[in-house]
């Protein structure tokens, strides 16, 4: 299982990696902006992205549209209340606030329903 993490915000970026390691994703690769994702993802496969929504130099709207596109299961995390990004998204996008990540268990649940992964060991 490889994943890629996309943010600006290196300590985000981190923090997302370390919430992954978690629940069995070892496999973590950083961008720290979105053209920086879209180059990789031409490069290499992953099996999910998340994506921080705002960010300089390629947003995380455009890349969510490439992750549907090309069918890599993907998260978008923002600040943002869900009905102020929704209509920038895919119909298929899945939106996580990024301070409840921070506070809870939120993003290993969100990937492991996503990804389908077993929790039990």
């Amino acid at each position: 299982m490889r994943a890629l993490v996309v943010d600006d915000d290196v300590f985000l970026g981190e923090l997302y990696t370390s919430l992954l390691s978690d629940i069995g994703i070892k496999e973590v690769d950083y961008c720290s902006s979105g053209y920086e994702a879209l180059k990789t993802l031409r490069e290499t496969h992953y099996d999910l992205v998340i994506t921080d929504y705002r960010m300089a130099n390629g947003d995380g709207g455009s890349l969510s549209h490439f992750c549907s596109d090309q069918s890599i299961k993907y998260l978008v995390l923002t600040a943002y209340e869900s009905g102020e990004v929704e209509p920038y998204l895919p119909a298929d996008a899945k939106i996580v606030n990024k301070v409840d990540v921070a506070r809870s268990t939120l993003l290993q649940e969100e990937v492991s329903k996503l990804l389908n992964l077993n929790k039990a060991s």
